[in-house]
């Protein structure tokens, strides 16, 4: 990651190098995406935010020109506008309000607004999501199904549908969830260069604020009653977000505070890979510390606790 983020700092060249093989690679390994949008987060906060932006202008024309060289399944200029509108121009935003702000809550809060405009897009445009993901799914993979015996393809159309009411909510929370993490992972970078440290002060002290999380649980609230199908479910995955941010920033705070050993931090992170139903948990009590500032419990490290 070092190499990568001083790589990257070293000229526009270079910064359009990590940007636009990451892209290319993407739909070979998703993940990549990540990086792209990381190294043009870094370039908008250490360099500038012209800079940030015209490194999204030249990445979107060269991984359109040379994507049109390669086999399949890139798809050069369809990447390029896909990778434009969906990550480098968001996270180019993000961190231009990152770089003002030195506020990750708000930016948090951001990325949460992208996420649920996506959700109300989706269901203007769809008439009927959950079905439109089924058909999706199930066009997709065709040729899976088409290999499995009566019944086993009976049950795997069934958690196709099962699945494929919350696969609005889904996407739209990974995708804001993804742009959070470009920016972070740039903020990083920047601070691995240039301030040693200052990433894990700046990150531990993210916090939504009082008046935000109203606003959220009555957005939240209308959208349940909103009579659209399935859309005050998804509309309420998106805006978990930002809570279970500060929920992972409060665990990293009183870690730090009392010394503790960083396998807690290892274990939080593998019950959130492989037990999804904490990630509610979590959004609860990131919701809740903004009255209660748990932070404020957490026993310092040499010294005794409240």
């Amino acid at each position: 990651m070092r190499f990568l983020a001083s790589y990257a700092s070293k000229g526009r060249w270079q910064a359009l190098t990590v940007v636009a093989v990451s892209a290319l690679l993407t739909p070979l390994l998703m993940p990549l995406s990540l990086l792209s949008g990381a190294a043009v987060a870094l370039i908008t906060l250490k360099v500038g935010v012209m800079q940030g932006l015209q490194l999204a202008g030249l990445s979107a024309l060269a991984v359109g020109l040379v994507g049109m060289l390669m086999p399949a399944p890139v798809n050069g200029p369809a990447l390029a506008l896909t990778l434009a509108m969906l990550v480098w121009l968001p996270v180019w935003g993000l961190s231009s309000n990152l770089g003002r702000t030195a506020d990750q809550g708000r930016v948090a809060l951001l990325a949460t607004l992208f996420g649920a405009m996506v959700v109300v897009a989706f269901h203007l445009s769809v008439p009927n999501p959950g079905q439109w993901w089924q058909e999706f799914a199930q066009g997709y993979f065709a040729q899976v199904t088409a290999q499995l015996s009566g019944e086993e393809r009976a049950q795997f159309e069934a958690n196709i549908a099962q699945t494929a009411s919350v696969m609005t909510g889904i996407s739209a929370l990974g995708l804001s969830l993804s742009l959070m993490l470009s920016v972070l992972i740039g903020r990083w970078w920047q601070a691995m260069l240039v301030n040693p440290g200052g990433f894990g002060t700046e990150f531990r002290a993210l916090r939504v604020g009082r008046k935000p999380t109203l606003l959220i649980l009555l957005v939240s609230f209308a959208a349940m009653f909103s009579g659209g199908e399935g859309f005050g479910q998804d509309m309420l995955m998106v805006m978990m977000l930002p809570f279970m941010l500060q929920a992972v920033a409060v665990v990293h705070s009183m870690v730090n505070s009392a010394g503790a050993s960083k396998g807690w931090l290892v274990g939080l992170y593998l019950l959130l890979v492989f037990a999804g139903p904490l990630a509610l948990l979590l959004a609860v009590a990131g919701a809740l510390d903004n009255w209660f500032d748990f932070r404020a419990y957490a026993t310092p490290k040499g010294g005794e606790g409240e």
